[in-house]
């Protein structure tokens, strides 16, 4: 039963994380719950003083990974969900951004997710079972023009997930990749990184940074009803690989579907050309 189980969830402050966070121990789940700030996530331990662990936790320090594992460890005695979250958006055409803006990026959207993912392995390699759910984006699965790093960001969420899922499912670890569309967080308000400054990339860069911005808190995503649809997978025999959430992602996920197939059929004869004749 999912109320039994315990949960570890990175990057809570605010998002999907803080709300995924509140559902979960609605449930009467033990939740570790992390954020860079503690003092984001402090009323939690106020509503839920039972259940709820609270855990400073930047997920690019490899120390604080390690500390933050143990203490959920030690405290709840396994854990069974591990939801890798904490992540953040940048906007700018792959020409624009610094380099060094496109190494934080990773280091907390993939070697974050990466180290925690590590970390937790272990734990539940010696319990026979886990679950491992890593928040992706439709953006991991669809590229935009501007969005070309974070883009990237996700794709290899994807496929290291994917990966990953066909090393741990014989130990009965699951694995689901969460690709949500456009939900009403702060994605596309503090957590968007932009930038800008090269003008041939107005029409493209700039035309879905204007869209971003225009759609900032009208975006169609209930968190609550995303934070719903994956406390229901926890008790699922076979729960999904992939998972989109929101019409948004629905859609863009079978068009990228149809794309390949078109790709495919309209190129096909160069492809198989390339092999030795036998």
């Amino acid at each position: 039963m999912s109320s039994q189980k315990v949960w570890f969830i990175t990057g809570c402050s605010t998002g999907f994380g803080r709300t995924l966070a509140k559902e979960a121990l609605l449930t009467g789940a033990k939740v570790a719950i992390t954020a860079r700030n503690i003092m984001s996530i402090k009323d939690f331990e106020k509503d839920f003083p039972e259940n709820a662990l609270l855990i400073t936790l930047d997920v690019t320090d490899p120390k604080q990974v390690k500390a933050a594992v143990e203490e959920t460890q030690k405290m709840f005695g396994r854990i069974d969900v591990l939801v890798n979250n904490a992540g953040y958006g940048l906007m700018g055409a792959i020409e624009e951004v610094p380099n060094d803006e496109i190494k934080k990026l990773f280091d907390t959207n993939f070697f974050g997710l990466l180290a925690v993912t590590r970390q937790v392995l272990p734990i539940m390699r010696q319990q026979k079972s886990g679950y491992i759910i890593n928040i992706s984006s439709i953006a991991g699965v669809a590229a935009t023009a501007g969005m070309g790093f974070y883009n990237a960001s996700k794709f290899a969420v994807e496929g290291l997930s994917e990966a990953l899922a066909l090393e741990v499912n014989p130990l009965g670890i699951k694995v689901t990749l969460v690709e949500p569309g456009p939900f009403r967080t702060d994605f596309a308000g503090r957590s968007l990184h932009k930038y800008n400054g090269i003008a041939d990339y107005d029409n493209t860069r700039g035309v879905a940074q204007k869209t971003i911005e225009e759609y900032d808190g009208k975006q169609p995503g209930d968190p609550e009803k995303a934070a719903q649809a994956i406390i229901s997978l926890i008790d699922h025999p076979y729960p999904p690989l992939h998972l989109p959430l929101g019409k948004m992602a629905v859609d863009r996920m079978r068009d990228k579907i149809s794309s390949f197939s078109e790709n495919i059929s309209a190129w096909e004869k160069v492809a198989l050309d390339a092999d030795f004749k036998k």
